[in-house]
């Protein structure tokens, strides 16, 4: 396997195709359905099979290079296969190496069909309604293009939010209206919103955030290989051993934070130090504590993503004939898959929220403000801050101005797999149509999973992380048999078991 939990695009123990040299594949074979009795559980839809030429003899040698007319997504690839027999033909070995570098693509706004940044924009129904919506005779979901956030900014915004009303806060004027130049505040531009988070359509920041940084193609960089080699000992008994190795990198650029303004995640309480002196000044004047706030974090940058992918394989088994024509298949398989994953510049959610809620500390203490600016928790001695350096949400901050609140996601998982398998078949005996034929076998599989990973992680305060290490293994026994009876000319019935 390559991955033990999978993602949107790739179930969980799935095997990483990218681990078969191309230059060796002589065919692919599919059986669609009802062959979960004779390759597992895991084939209940079917189960495909890669032929690999193993009697390849000569030297087999291919290079591409592609390009895009939008002029990224350039990739070279090298592919040498060779084969050759020896011991007068009783023993034979092929080999294979492929290379593959791609330099991925551009993100949404490199491309104009993309940077029309079409997403769903709510229309929810008119307040006291459950049949007129905001949008009168329009669908409860639009798609729209020149989508923007419309509860957070990247200059910061105090959000309109649905839910319970805040009588002070809807009186206080502040609802909607956005962080300018030096702290001042300016009403947002809300477009085509119909009141609902969290997109709009049109007004708002320069570019929808949700559609910046990831590149259209992610960059790769592949290497694998494979060996095989056999050997017939006597006449109808033949060892084999192969091995294999293959290593994938990716890289790539992800989200910024974006604390949407829902939900309360991310509020500034009126004592905030940074916060322009209009604001606290009509906060006071209408008794709020807190406001909520909205900001799409382009000053501290995106995350930038690196995986590396290893697998290790051998196997050695015996292919023997038997008696009649009964086949004996037997083989040992190691394997072993090395993950490491690293998120730079990702923030930590506790570590912003304690930057973010800065105070003047004479203020804070005993009221008399001397102008030196801390975290609050600081202030209050809590030892989960140490170390807190306050942060300035109301203005675009330099990128890396507050190595505080980001740090480095790290993950290291290894995926061991053992496997001993033994098959026979053959002929039962004669029917009255022909041949009943079967076949049985068993196997034994071991599967174990280690990881590690930081401490952040581990606790989840990350913004975007791997999550907790992991630590399991799973021990597998099983045995089939399969029976196929001729019942006339052109007519078999089969059964399999497992």
């Amino acid at each position: 396997a390559s991955t033990v939990q999978g993602s949107s695009f790739a179930n969980a123990g799935a095997v990483d195709l990218n681990m078969i040299p191309t230059s060796l594949v002589q065919r692919a074979e599919v059986v669609t359905g009802g062959a979960s009795a004779a390759y597992g559980s895991d084939a209940v839809a079917g189960v495909v099979n890669i032929i690999l030429d193993t009697k390849l003899t000569g030297i087999r040698a291919q290079t591409q290079y592609s390009i895009n007319d939008a002029g990224d997504g350039k990739e070279w690839q090298f592919a040498l296969a060779g084969g050759t027999s020896f011991a007068g033909g009783r023993g034979h070995i092929v080999a294979g190496i492929d290379y593959a570098n791609d330099k991925g693509g551009k993100d949404c706004y490199s491309r104009e069909w993309c940077a029309l940044s079409y997403n769903t924009v709510a229309n929810p129904f008119a307040p006291g309604s459950t049949t007129r919506r905001v949008g009168d005779g329009l669908p409860a979901t639009l798609i729209l293009p020149n989508t923007r956030n419309a509860t957070a900014t990247v200059r910061g915004i105090i959000p309109a939010l649905p839910g319970p009303p805040n009588a002070a806060l809807n009186a206080s004027g502040l609802l909607g209206k956005e962080f300018g130049p030096n702290g001042t505040l300016v009403q947002h531009d809300y477009g085509t919103y119909y009141g609902a988070p969290i997109f709009q359509s049109g007004g708002g920041d320069a570019r929808q955030a949700f559609y910046e940084n990831f590149p259209l193609s992610a960059p790769t960089e592949r290497l694998n290989s494979f060996a095989h080699a056999e050997f017939e000992v006597t006449d109808g008994t033949k060892l084999f051993v192969e091995g294999s190795y293959g290593r994938v990198k990716g890289s790539t650029i992800g989200a910024q934070r974006r604390d949407l303004g829902l939900g309360g995640t991310l509020t500034i309480q009126r004592d905030n130090a940074f916060l322009p002196a209009a604001v606290r000044t009509t906060m006071t004047t209408f008794g709020l504590n807190t406001i909520p706030f909205g900001r799409i974090w382009n000053d501290i940058g995106p995350q930038r993503a690196t995986v590396t992918r290893e697998t290790y394989r051998a196997v050695v088994g015996l292919e023997a004939e038997m008696w009649a024509d009964w086949k004996l298949d037997a083989y040992y398989q190691f394997g072993r898959t090395d993950y490491s994953q690293r998120g730079y510049n990702t923030t930590i959610t506790p570590r912003l929220l304690f930057a973010v809620d800065a105070v003047d500390q004479g203020l804070f203490q005993n009221g008399v403000a001397n102008g030196n600016i801390v975290c609050r928790a600081v202030a209050q001695n809590n030892a989960a801050a140490a170390g807190c350096v306050p942060l300035n949400p109301f203005i675009q901050n330099s990128v890396g101005v507050n190595p505080y609140v980001v740090g480095t996601v790290e993950q290291d998982t290894r995926l061991t797999q053992n496997v001993v398998s033994v098959a026979m078949n053959g002929t039962l005996l004669d029917g009255w149509a022909g041949p009943i034929k079967a076949a049985t076998g068993a196997e034994i599989r071991q599967d174990i999973a280690r990881g590690s990973a930081d401490p952040f992680s581990r606790a989840l305060q990350f913004y975007t992380g791997p999550g907790a290490p992991i630590s399991g293994k799973v021990d597998i026994f099983e045995a089939f048999g399969e029976l196929n009876v001729p019942l006339f000319d052109g007519a078999d019935v089969n059964g399999a078991i497992r």
